[in-house]
């Protein structure tokens, strides 16, 4: 019985601190101009599986990259 006492009393003491008053969330810096990536920039991943292999390879390119080696990017992408 007095196992079950101390338990309770620890639960308790260790619930205390959750149930204190919430601080207040820090308030958002001001969003300062944001930066574009320009298109030439973007970068456009492929995952490539190998025969013989469980694990994929991520190949990620620019655009003209992918033109170069002959890989038509979607235009919608």
């Amino acid at each position: 019985m007095k196992t079950i006492a101390i338990a309770t009393v620890a639960s308790i003491i260790a619930i205390l601190p959750a149930a204190a008053t919430p601080k207040a969330a820090p308030t958002p810096a001001p969003a300062t101009a944001t930066t574009e990536v320009p298109a030439a920039a973007t970068r456009y991943c492929y995952n490539t599986e190998m025969t013989g292999s469980r694990i994929t390879k991520r190949m990620c390119k620019t655009r003209a990259d992918w033109q170069k080696l002959g890989v038509k990017v979607p235009e919608a992408l």
